[in-house]
C-alpha cells in the first residue's frame, strides 16, 4: 500500500502514526520535506495545535521559514556546536546566520534591508507577523508627525 504513496504522502502518514501513541514529546526531523506548500501549512497548523496542546516539539529543520512563527526556543547547530540561541528573534540575526551558511527568514531579511536604507524599525524582526506590526506601527507614527 504503501509504495503507491508519494514521499509527502509517506511522511503524512508516518507523524500520523506517531502522534497516535500521544507521546509528551516529538522529535521531528525535516518535517516539511517532501510536502508541497498547501500540505506543508496544513502541517505547521497542526503542529501548532499539537504544541499548544502540551506537546513539546523537538523540530530539527533547515526549512525553518514555514516554522519560524510557531518557535519558542530556536538552537542554531553548525559543525555540531550550538552557535546561535534564543527565541524566534534569533532568526533576525540575518549577518550571523549568513556566516554559518544559513538564510534568514524573508521577513528577517526584508527587515534588515529597510533598515539599512534609514527605515527606523525596532530590532529582533523575525516574523512577517513582526514586521506587519513593525510596519502597522511605523505607518501610525508617520501619520500622527505634521507634514
Amino acid at each position: 500500500l504503501t509504495s503507491s504513496l508519494s514521499g509527502g504522502e509517506k511522511r503524512k502518514v508516518a507523524l500520523a502514526s506517531v502522534l497516535t501513541v500521544g507521546a509528551e514529546i516529538l522529535l521531528l526531523d525535516e518535517p516539511l520535506a517532501g510536502l508541497d506548500p498547501q500540505s506543508a501549512h496544513e502541517l505547521v497548523r497542526q503542529l501548532k495545535e499539537i504544541s499548544q496542546a502540551g506537546t513539546t516539539l523537538l523540530i530539527s529543520t533547515h526549512q525553518y521559514d514555514e516554522l519560524v512563527e510557531m518557535l519558542d526556543h530556536v538552537s542554531v547547530i553548525h559543525k555540531g556546536t550550538d552557535r546561535l540561541h534564543g527565541s524566534n528573534c534569533t532568526f533576525s540575526q540575518v549577518e550571523k546566520l549568513e556566516s554559518l551558511g544559513l538564510q534568514a527568514p524573508l521577513a528577517a531579511r526584508a527587515a534588515a534591508a529597510l533598515h539599512s536604507r534609514g527605515w527606523p524599525l525596532p530590532p529582533g524582526i523575525a516574523t512577517l507577523a513582526d514586521l506587519k506590526d513593525a510596519l502597522g506601527g511605523l505607518s501610525e507614527r508617520m501619520a500622527d508627525e505634521p507634514v
